[in-house]
C-alpha cells in the first residue's frame, strides 16, 4: 500500500498531534514503550479526523457564508468580480455563460454548473486542480482536528484563562480553510474556461 503525501500530513501527522493533545487534555502520562502503538493509534485519529472533516463540511461551508463555488458563479452587480477581496473571479460572467451552455437543463443551479467545470476538468494531470484540492481538503481537516483539541482544552481547563487564547490560531485556521476553498473553486472554474477556449479555437 502507498501513502500519499496527502496521507502522511492528514492522517498519521494530524492524528498525532490530536492524540497527543487528547493525552494532555485528558491529563494522561505518555509512555514511550508505547510509541509504536501510538503511532499507529495516531493514524486511526487521522482517518477518523478525516471522516469526520468530510461530514462537517456544509457546517464548515456554513460558517463562512456559503460553498466557495456558489459565491464564485453568484454575480453581485455592486462589484466587478465575484468571491472575496483575497480571492477574486473577475470573468465570472463569461465562464458562467460558457457552463450554461453545457447546461442540460434551462435554469441551472450554481451547484449543476460547478459539477460540468469538475467534471470536465477531471483527470488532467497537467493542470493544478488536484494540489488546490489537496491543499483545501487538508486545512479542512486541520481545522476540524483544531477544533476537536480546543474543545477538549478548554473543557479541561475552562478555568485557566491562558486556554481561550486558542481562539486565536483557531479563527487563523478557519479563515485558512476559507481561502482554500475559494482558491480551489476558483482554479477549477478558470481551468474549465481555459479548456472550453482551446476547444472553440481548435
Amino acid at each position: 500500500m502507498e501513502f500519499s503525501y496527502y496521507d502522511l500530513l492528514s492522517r498519521i501527522i494530524i492524528g498525532y498531534f490530536t492524540l497527543m493533545a487528547s493525552l494532555y487534555a485528558f491529563d494522561i502520562s505518555y509512555n514511550e514503550d508505547y510509541s509504536i502503538a501510538y503511532i499507529a493509534a495516531a493514524f486511526v485519529v487521522g482517518y477518523f479526523i478525516n471522516a469526520v472533516s468530510s461530514l462537517l463540511e456544509s457546517f464548515w461551508f456554513w460558517t463562512i457564508g456559503g460553498k466557495p463555488s456558489d459565491k464564485l458563479l453568484t454575480i453581485n452587480k455592486n462589484k466587478k468580480y465575484t468571491g472575496i477581496s483575497k480571492v477574486r473571479l473577475y470573468n465570472a460572467n463569461a465562464i458562467i455563460e460558457r457552463l450554461k451552455k453545457d447546461a442540460y437543463s434551462k435554469s441551472p443551479s450554481t451547484m449543476e454548473l460547478f459539477s460540468i467545470a469538475k467534471r470536465a476538468c477531471n483527470g488532467d494531470k497537467d493542470c493544478r486542480i488536484p494540489v488546490f484540492s489537496a491543499q483545501y481538503a487538508f486545512s479542512r481537516v486541520l481545522l476540524t482536528a483544531f477544533t476537536i483539541v480546543t474543545l477538549f482544552l478548554l473543557g479541561s481547563h475552562y478555568d485557566d484563562w491562558r486556554y481561550y487564547l486558542l481562539i486565536i490560531p483557531w479563527l487563523v485556521f478557519w479563515n485558512r480553510f476559507k481561502e482554500r476553498g475559494y482558491y480551489y473553486a476558483r482554479e477549477v472554474l478558470n481551468e474549465y474556461m481555459k479548456k472550453s477556449t482551446q476547444t472553440v479555437a481548435q
